[in-house]
């Protein structure tokens, strides 16, 4: 049971959590795109950089970054790519 023993259950709202990595991502410098699918990527390892194919809006495009977050949820495109 939960509430015993110190543990407890610590909840955030989303929507509110959300916003706030945006704007601080954003604040960062870092460019957001959405509605982009990722086709593939690769990892440069000479560089520590990471070369990532995008469709948006059916157009393809090539973004080279540091990193790579796959936060895409459970039919994680970036996971079936690593996986292949």
């Amino acid at each position: 049971l939960y509430g015993t023993g110190g543990e407890c259950i610590y909840s955030i709202d989303r929507n509110w959590l959300n916003r706030f990595l945006l704007d601080e991502a954003e604040a960062a410098g870092a460019k957001l795109i959405f509605g982009a699918r990722l086709i593939d990527f690769s990892y440069i390892d000479d560089q520590d950089r990471v070369v990532c194919e995008f469709e948006v809006d059916g157009d393809k495009t090539t973004v080279e970054a540091d990193l790579l977050l796959g936060c895409d949820g459970v039919h994680s495109a970036v996971r079936r790519v690593i996986q292949e």
